[in-house]
C-alpha cells in the first residue's frame, strides 16, 4: 500500500522514511488514504489524520479532539492548556460512541493555520491538557506520544507543502 500511496504523492523519496513509520489504510469504498502517526488509539485526546484523494490525490488534514473514559460526559465544547498558553473554549458537535465497557466523544474538524500553530505548540509543549465541558467535566492530559504523533504530522505536512 504504501508504494500506492507513494505514486499518488508524486514518487516523493524523501516522504518514504516518514510514510513507512505510519499506519496507512484504505477507505475501500471512496479509494482514499488515511495517514495517522499511530493507527487508531482512542484513548489519546488530540491527534491528526492526512487524507489522500483516491481520485484527484489531493492531501486534508483533520485534526479530532476525543474524549475517552468510562462514563458519558456528553461533551458540548473543550479548551486546550500548553504550557501557560489557555486556547479559548470551543463550542463543537461530538460524535458519541463506545467501544467494550468504554465510550468515547469526539469531534472532528479540518487543519487550518490556526490549528497548525496550536499543533506546534503541543508538539513542543512540556505539559498539554484538554479540559472537557458537558454535564460533566474531564481533563485529559496528552503524552508525550502523543505529542510526538503531531510531531510525525506536522513533518508530514511540512514535507508535503515543500513538494507544492
Amino acid at each position: 500500500m504504501l508504494k500506492e500511496l507513494l505514486k499518488k504523492l508524486n514518487n516523493n523519496a524523501e516522504l518514504l522514511p516518514l510514510l513507512s513509520e505510519m499506519v496507512i489504510t484504505k477507505d475501500t469504498f471512496e479509494g482514499n488514504y488515511i495517514i495517522s502517526a499511530r493507527g487508531e488509539n482512542l484513548s489519546s485526546p488530540y491527534k491528526i489524520r492526512a487524507v489522500v484523494n483516491g481520485v484527484s490525490n489531493k492531501v486534508s488534514f483533520y485534526y479530532e479532539i476525543r474524549y475517552f473514559g468510562d462514563n458519558w460526559i456528553f461533551a458540548e465544547r473543550y479548551t486546550m492548556a500548553i504550557d501557560s498558553f489557555k486556547t479559548d473554549t470551543v463550542v463543537a458537535s461530538f460524535n458519541r460512541d463506545n467501544f467494550g465497557r468504554n465510550v468515547f466523544e469526539q469531534t472532528i474538524s479540518p487543519m487550518n493555520s490556526e490549528s497548525w500553530d496550536l499543533a506546534l505548540k503541543v508538539s513542543n509543549s512540556t505539559s498539554s491538557a484538554i479540559r472537557f465541558y458537558g454535564k460533566r467535566n474531564s481533563d485529559k492530559i496528552l503524552s508525550e506520544i502523543d505529542k510526538k504523533d503531531i510531531s510525525k504530522m506536522i513533518e508530514l505536512h511540512n514535507l508535503l507543502n515543500l513538494m507544492n
